[in-house]
């Protein structure tokens, strides 16, 4: 059931009463209140969200009709949609019926702004797309959208993530010219893939003025949307409560009994307005609001009562043909029914002239009294005419799952099709189609086509998230294969992938363990030799058992288990004597990462050098089978500093997993590439890649990855000078990594995420928490990773005044790059020992590291990290005195990390710049001036905003329980970022008044 439009009506003695009472609404001021403040602000330009949760009747359409009602007479454009229940399994339903009609409406000029990617995107769900091409250029078919590398993932869920951003640039495109407001209703009902798109934009919120507004009755789809919209800047979120007795009354005034009323209804406004026309028609007064329908639609004649259940088989709003022939009825009738049923207000003419059901109680109604025989032979009547019309299968397919009976081998076909069209954009729907399909094969089918259903529905399961499913899907598969099978070792080692990905490499270890302990099967060359035969086992070939093997490994080296040493060596062994270099290369990735934990980089490093060399001349069907081979090497080289290797495996891995449609591999691979890509001056695509990665990993439901990836997006957003952006990212992997059993990658996320939310604001808490993350001396960090946090730690205890403190981090970041022998490390430490120098005042001995910092690191790994070591140069000289050199080498560092896209480094060389008396160049600020306050965090916004009232340092300290040195790196990291140059300015701009030059 759901609210009607109309359920509170408005009556004539309130008119002119104000905008609630015109309405007819009572009880609901506050919330029209707040929702007036978030139209004002979109308005402004300001993307909003008013998210309304509550029961069945409460109000929720009523109060979202009467917001957009105002928003609408304030200027905006408004779109509706709402889910429906018998609409869980048509993707994406909701987002066709809220914007296809006005991206009819679209200009050539405005299609063409879009880009041919992003049109091909969107003709994957939106007919309107689909019907029409950009100008000029042919845009990409659907089934192989354009751009780079993107024509092979039509079986990814990376093909969701670039569809979620091509609606999203839609809905920028349709409010750049007027503030736009999508109200999104019965949330409870939306179907997976069109909820997918909607958290999506919660957590993307436009940059236009868009506002969002939700609702939805408590449940899981609630808790999805509080969840993704907890960060949206301006958001309202309203858990609408039964009215008062007092408001309650004013909805029936006069009415007989109406205590009796009122209590009955319990402060529900739909109950009760049903139960007085109930009351008023002089019926018995119903027992539910149910029965109060059910005596509406048992007054209507048999044809009008056939074509309204044909409407509700068909959707709301419907094709009065279609819902006649879903009914059973013919034209004539259907015409003399339509009008009965328009009369009789059960359904209602909308301004684009189709019928729609008075609201979704009378068509949940309806549908729930329609028998099981004749539901069927409704489904079979809607797909016996859309099929007559060539619609798309796709279209087809919910009704054919509903009505087909086993043995109808055209609907087998029909679901598999279907389900191949939508598997990348709604892998939820294409499961549910191939498991209606398997149910629907003959008896006598034969096992390998239950089989390649089984096979394709696991890999839907799995990219919608749902690994628990995919993986009994999968075994299920695995357990029904013949003696002997090619699929065997091939199904072990994704289950086993399944479980290690899920945070079950017990499960996995204990897996391969029991394949490799049934035996390989008798070879040719074993035939040859005396002794006795073994037994047939799971693996045919030595290249099956080193493939097993491999997986072992690769599951002891993830639990840090003391067997790992022999897995590994065996593996290498087994790979050997199958003359595979895919499986030497993967067990020598396992063998590059035990070294390295084992404290022996150089045989680690080493390791890395031949595993890099062997995958070049393996080729890409072979490499396709083991990604995860490439991910864990990749994430090898990145901590040997390779980072150019690095980022030429993960861009091919990427290429192969979004060709095959591996999502757990890709969400893993995309994040490392983040990692290579700034370390190679490509900020920009790091932060595109950590998005991506970010997104995959929730559409995947993947934790332990979505926990990675969110730190990495922390430490690159901080990096890039969007602080707010990066404690969001921060605060949820933190929250995800709590949930996590400890191991490498969990205490690198947690490094990741502390250390970066607390860089410049407060070096207490970024030491506190280095340690409790890393250990007492970070020895559960690689220790590449240590040197390059070495600056922050030192500067840290620095700040702190605790040069002991700053000594010894530098003094292990020097012991660490002497142990590794890697040069970024060993200019990263001599960048570290500089500052502690410097502090100490001996300021030869500091310039002279800090020069040595600068060449190893330009020699070494370009021009990122030479940039930040010319700013420690830059710092070092300006204490040594040498003001004219160090202003030289701090614009340069300046100049260098602009380039990079580092901010945030940037904006601590200006800093050291206006310290001195110069004036930096370049970009100050990610969004300097009054735009620039909506990138401060909110506790930035706290500071920024007392210092406008003029309250001093030790005032703001008291009133938000921090330090006054924790205040001052607050206000510097604002002046930073904001390009201001103190509280004078910092004060002008909060209170708008014009800034000084």
């Amino acid at each position: 059931m759901s609210e009607p439009r109309d359920q509170q009506q408005p009556r004539q003695a309130d008119r002119g009463a104000g905008p609630t009472a015109a309405r007819g609404l009572v009880g609901r001021d506050g919330e029209l209140a707040a929702a007036r403040e978030l139209i004002g602000g979109v308005r402004r330009g300001r993307a909003a969200v008013l998210e309304l949760t509550g029961p069945v009747g409460i109000g929720k359409t009523a109060l979202l009709d009467a917001v957009a009602e105002e928003a609408a007479a304030a200027g905006a454009q408004v779109l509706h949609a709402r889910a429906a229940a018998f609409e869980q399994d048509v993707p994406y339903a909701l987002w066709v019926q809220l914007l296809d009609d006005a991206a009819e409406r679209l200009t050539p000029a405005a299609r063409d702004a879009l880009g041919a990617e992003r049109h091909a995107e969107l003709a994957r769900i939106l007919p309107a797309f689909a019907a029409a091409r950009p100008s000029g250029d042919a845009a990409a078919p659907a089934s192989e959208p354009a751009g780079a590398g993107a024509a092979t993932d039509h079986a990814s869920s990376a093909a969701r993530f670039r569809l979620h951003r091509a609606v999203a640039a839609l809905v920028a495109s349709l409010a750049s010219r007027r503030a736009l407001v999508l109200v999104l209703d019965d949330l409870h009902w939306a179907d997976p893939a069109g909820l997918e798109l909607l958290l999506h934009l919660l957590r993307n919120p436009p940059r236009a003025p868009v506002l969002l507004l939700l609702a939805s009755r408590p449940g899981p789809a609630a808790d999805l949307l509080a969840e993704a919209g907890r960060d949206v800047p301006r958001r309202v979120a309203v858990d609408l409560g039964p009215l008062t007795d007092g408001d309650a009354a004013a909805l029936v005034p006069g009415a007989e009994e109406q205590r009796d009323l009122l209590a009955r209804a319990a402060g529900n406004p739909l109950f009760l307005l049903e139960l007085a026309q109930a009351r008023r028609r002089g019926e018995t007064l119903p027992r539910t609001v149910r029965a109060a329908v059910e005596s509406t639609l048992r007054e209507l004649s048999p044809a009008a009562r056939a074509l309204l259940d044909g409407a509700a088989l068909v959707g709301d709003p419907f094709d009065v043909r279609l819902a006649a022939q879903a009914g059973g009825i013919d034209a004539a009738d259907a015409d003399a029914a339509v009008d009965e049923l328009l009369r009789s207000g059960v359904v209602a003419l909308g301004d684009d002239l189709r019928c729609r059901f008075r609201h979704p109680l009378v068509r949940d109604t309806t549908h729930a009294a329609i028998g099981l025989e004749r539901r069927r032979a409704g489904h079979a009547a809607i797909a016996a005419a859309l099929g007559a019309r060539e619609d798309e299968p796709a279209v087809l397919a919910p009704h054919v799952a509903a009505s087909a009976a086993p043995g109808d081998e055209r609907a087998v076909a029909l679901l598999t099709a279907a389900a191949r069209d939508v598997q990348a954009v709604a892998p939820d729907a294409a499961a549910g189609w191939l498991d209606a399909a398997e149910r629907l094969l003959p008896p006598a089918a034969d096992g390998e086509r239950r089989r390649e259903l089984r096979l394709r529905r696991s890999l839907a399961l799995a990219a919608c998230g749902r690994s628990a499913e995919a993986h009994d899907v999968l075994l299920a598969v695995h357990d029904a294969l013949p003696p002997g099978s090619p699929l065997a070792v091939p199904a072990v080692v994704q289950l086993a992938q399944i479980e290690r990905a899920g945070g079950r490499a017990h499960d996995a270890r204990a897996r391969l363990e029991r394949a490799l302990a049934a035996g390989i099967a008798q070879t040719p060359a074993d035939a040859a030799q005396p002794g006795p035969t073994p037994a047939a086992g799971i693996a045919r070939t030595a290249a099956e058992e080193a493939r097993l093997r491999v997986g072992l490994a690769f599951s002891l080296v993830q639990l840090s288990d003391r067997e790992a040493g022999a897995a590994v060596r065996a593996a290498l062994a087994a790979a050997e004597r199958a003359e595979s270099l895919l499986e030497i290369a993967s067990a020598r990735a396992c063998a590059s990462l035990l070294a390295a934990w084992e404290g022996d980089h150089v045989a680690a490093a080493a390791a890395v050098e031949q595993a890099l060399a062997e995958l070049q001349q393996v080729g890409d069907g072979e490499l396709t089978e083991a990604l995860e081979t490439v991910h864990l090497l990749a994430l090898m080289a990145i901590a040997h500093e390779r980072f150019a290797p690095a980022d030429a495996l993960l861009a091919r891995g990427e290429t192969l997993a979004r060709r095959s449609g591996q999502d757990l591999a890709l969400a893993q691979l995309v994040t490392y590439r983040g990692m290579s890509r700034w370390n190679l001056c490509d900020m920009d695509g790091a932060l595109e890649s950590v998005a991506e990665a970010v997104e995959l990993a929730r559409l995947l439901r993947a934790e332990a990855l979505l926990g990675h990836a969110l730190a990495v997006a922390c430490h690159l957003h901080v990096r890039a000078g969007d602080r707010a952006a990066g404690e969001r990212a921060g605060a949820e992997a933190q929250r995800i990594v709590a949930r996590q059993q400890p191991d490498l990658l969990t205490a690198i996320s947690r490094l990741n995420a502390s250390l970066f939310m607390a860089l410049d604001v407060d070096p207490a808490r970024l030491l506190r928490d280095a340690v409790a993350a890393g250990g007492p001396q970070l020895e559960r960090v690689d220790p590449a990773w240590t040197c390059q946090l070495a600056e922050s730690l030192v500067l840290s205890a620095l700040e702190l005044g605790d040069r002991d403190a700053a000594r010894h981090w530098a003094e292990r970041a020097q012991a660490l790059a002497a142990h590794t022998r890697l040069p970024l490390s060993a200019a990263k430490a001599a960048s570290a020992s500089a500052l502690v120098l410097s502090a100490e005042g001996d300021d030869d001995n500091a310039v002279a590291h800090a020069r040595d910092g600068l060449a190893r690191a330009g020699a070494a790994a370009g021009p990122v990290h030479a940039g930040l070591a010319r700013s420690v140069l830059g710092r070092v000289l300006a204490h040594a005195g040498e003001r004219d050199e160090a202003l030289r080498e701090l614009q340069a560092a300046a100049d260098a990390l602009t380039a990079c896209g580092l901010q945030r480094a940037h904006d601590v060389a200006a800093r050291e710049i206006r310290r001195l008396g110069g004036r930096a160049s370049g970009r100050v600020g990610r969004a300097a001036g009054a735009e620039g306050l909506r990138e401060l965090t909110a506790r930035e916004r706290e500071i920024a905003a007392l210092v406008a009232d003029g309250v001093g340092n030790k005032q703001i300290g008291r009133a938000l329980h921090i330090s006054d040195k924790t205040v001052a790196n607050l206000l510097s990291a604002i002046y930073a970022k904001l390009g201001l140059r103190g509280r004078a300015e910092l004060a002008a701009l909060v209170a708008g008044r014009p800034l000084d030059g």
